[in-house]
């Protein structure tokens, strides 16, 4: 796009405006569209946060976006390929689920060139990408048990500002509470 442009000069090189999609294919049930900003994940909230990122996440498990996926056949299949590895997952050991899924596609026109010409690449990777779904819900539960743990951690570093001389609003900012529940964990009255 700017292979051409004078990238060193004062002229500001203009570009087409970015867009950020992000496609979801897991299991729980999630809208078809679904907006996400970076800045939600801000651990402390601002108004105006120096670095913004805004993406639509598209979920194009089962018949979510059926439009989308009709317009890109791609994109379909790999749905179509990916739902019936979680089907035949839930019945039969994974490497045996993926690989039927495979056999299945191939002989189903989906997918068939890439799954024919890369077979053993589609196969690890979508063993290690449902490997990976397990590991990131075993990390969800170890992270809530941390979760209460850091909770009392929390607890101390309210009452470690408050004894500083840090009003409820400043403390609730620090540590992205509301100022009732400041309040409430301080034992105070509104």
């Amino acid at each position: 796009m700017t292979r051409n442009e004078n990238l060193y000069g004062t002229k500001v090189v203009q570009i087409p405006p970015p867009e950020f999609v992000i496609f979801y294919n897991g299991e729980k049930d999630m809208p078809e569209e679904t907006p996400l900003r970076l800045s939600d994940m801000y651990r402390l909230k601002v108004e105006e946060p120096k670095l913004q990122l805004e993406a639509v996440m598209l979920n194009i498990s089962g018949s979510n976006n059926s439009r989308l996926k009709e317009a890109c056949r791609t994109l379909k299949d790999y749905a179509v390929y990916t739902d019936k590895i979680r089907l035949y997952s839930k019945e039969q050991p994974l490497v045996e689920a993926v690989e039927r899924a495979i056999d299945e596609c191939i002989a189903e026109d989906v997918l068939k060139d890439f799954l024919t010409k890369h077979r053993a690449e589609a196969k690890a990777m979508s063993i290690f990408e449902y490997d990976q779904e397990k590991h990131i819900r075993q990390e969800r539960e170890e992270a809530w048990e941390e979760g209460h743990a850091s909770g009392l951690k929390l607890a101390e570093v309210i009452f470690r500002l408050f004894r500083e001389g840090k009003t409820i609003e400043e403390i609730s900012a620090c540590c992205d509470l509301s100022a009732e529940q400041i309040r409430e964990l301080l034992g105070q009255e509104k």
